[in-house]
């Protein structure tokens, strides 16, 4: 593999690390690392190099404030909510320098929000890479449906979509991360390259046997400020959680939960644990039996799929829960239905050598999709393509 410089553009994407999209940065990241590649990343809120954080300056202004300025600003200007609030170019300013210095080789831009920014400030490149992270057409496509000021923000979004992808240059390399998104973008952009890199995991290790206990223990994990999240959630305990309520026992993790689904976890007998540590994210999966997919929709592919898996912890979803994957190739270690009847009816009769059996299938899947591994055939394919 040849040597390379590799800057990364990542205004998204904060330090630590909270939501699936930051986690695919930062997985890419430090594959990098262990390649032996020169990498340094321009985040949200600092810089990524050499395996270290060094931060920028801090915000003055709310969460809750800067999403609603940043909601009516896109309106007025026809962006998309995404580059008007991170891709910025307050933000570009504030990078310029590293950027400047870092660029000439291989510049990765994360996020189609990012690439009006990139394009604007003429940076150096010598191969320039788009990580799409999602069909931002589905994605924008969900938040449409709502009412009031986030509709109109989604359908602006929605539409600035087609724009953004008549900026990229010729040369440059989309990578997607499930094959329906690669397929969507490259019908629309059929004279371009297209590359699939999956989610991939940390090398996978067991991280427990389950909760031990006589009733089995579920866990959702996610970032729980995100829509697509809390609206599984709400759709877990409205179709699912009456047919196993006292006969398995629940747990929401993630960050930032908003105080309303906190009440609606407590009303429903469930526990939540919010904003956790690495070393508390290991011991929820180490207590789970299963990790649980309720998602009535979906895209991309969910990076707390790779998470559980590589933690030898089988998988209980919806067929939305695994979009963007082969259900083929996880069957040995998931159990898919959207039939509440049906998960009431496994969650009964699998017993501990079934769960042993797909946790080892769990683990033995998931050798060949660490982040190292894609991240290592990706650049194969770029110096084959020279």
């Amino acid at each position: 593999m040849k040597s390379r410089k590799v800057l990364t553009i990542a205004p998204q994407v904060a330090f630590p690390v909270r939501s699936g999209g930051a986690r695919r940065v930062f997985g890419i990241l430090k594959s990098y690392e262990e390649l032996g590649l020169r990498s340094v990343a321009a985040l949200r809120n600092g810089r990524w190099q050499r395996n270290n954080f060094v931060p920028s300056e801090k915000r003055r202004v709310s969460e809750r404030v800067a999403r609603s300025l940043g909601g009516i600003e896109a309106l007025l200007r026809k962006r998309s909510y995404n580059e008007v609030r991170f891709a910025s170019r307050k933000w570009f300013n504030v990078h310029r320098n590293l950027i400047l210095k870092q660029s000439g080789d291989l510049v990765v831009v994360h996020f189609l929000a990012s690439l009006p920014g990139f394009l604007q400030n003429k940076i150096l490149y010598r191969n320039l890479v788009i990580e799409t992270h999602n069909n931002d057409w589905e994605w924008w496509g969900n938040f449409k449906k709502g009412r009031g000021l986030s509709s109109m923000v989604a359908q602006v979004g929605y539409d600035r979509v087609a724009e953004i992808l008549g900026m990229a240059p010729d040369e440059a390399i989309f990578v997607h991360l499930s094959e329906a998104d690669l397929a969507a973008y490259q019908e629309f952009l059929p004279k371009h390259r297209h590359y699939l890199l999956p989610n991939g995991c940390d090398r996978p290790h067991r991280v427990g046997n389950g909760s031990g206990e006589n009733v089995l223990r579920l866990l959702f994990l996610g970032s729980l400020s995100s829509k697509i999240n809390q609206d599984a959630i709400r759709y877990f305990f409205e179709k699912f959680w009456p047919n196993l309520k006292g006969k398995v026992k629940l747990m929401v993790a993630g960050s930032s939960p908003p105080p309303w689904l906190g009440r609606l976890v407590a009303e429903e007998g469930a526990e939540m644990r919010a904003d956790l540590e690495e070393n508390e994210v290991e011991s929820v999966f180490a207590s789970a039996d299963f990790l649980i997919l309720p998602f009535e929709y979906g895209a991309g592919s969910k990076l707390k799929v790779m998470d559980s898996l590589s933690r030898g912890v089988p998988l209980l979803s919806t067929g939305a829960g695994l979009c963007g994957l082969s259900r083929d190739e996880l069957s040995g270690c998931t159990f898919v239905s959207d039939d509440a009847d049906a998960w009431k009816k496994f969650l009964h009769e699998v017993g501990p050598v079934q769960r042993s059996n797909m946790s080892d299938a769990a683990l033995l899947w998931v050798k060949g999709h660490t982040w190292t591994a894609h991240v290592g055939r990706f650049f194969e394919y770029l110096d084959e393509e020279g």
